[in-house]
């Protein structure tokens, strides 16, 4: 094997690691997002239901 092989192959396999550490970020960042959707539907959710409780909104139509 002669030096630019290996030179090669050590680049290739730096590009690789570069390539999952940003997949890596990409994918929690992305769990991390759809965390705090789900907990921001979760809070609306509950104030909505707050609402309803004391009579605010039982006549609004929300279908569109």
């Amino acid at each position: 094997m002669d030096i630019g092989s290996l030179v090669s192959a050590l680049l290739a396999a730096r590009i690789g690691q570069m390539q999952l550490a940003a997949a890596a970020k990409i994918a929690k960042m992305q769990a991390d997002n759809g965390n705090a959707v789900a907990k921001l539907v979760a809070a609306a959710d509950q104030s909505m239901n707050g609402l309803a409780a004391a009579g605010l909104g039982g006549n609004v139509d929300i279908s569109a």
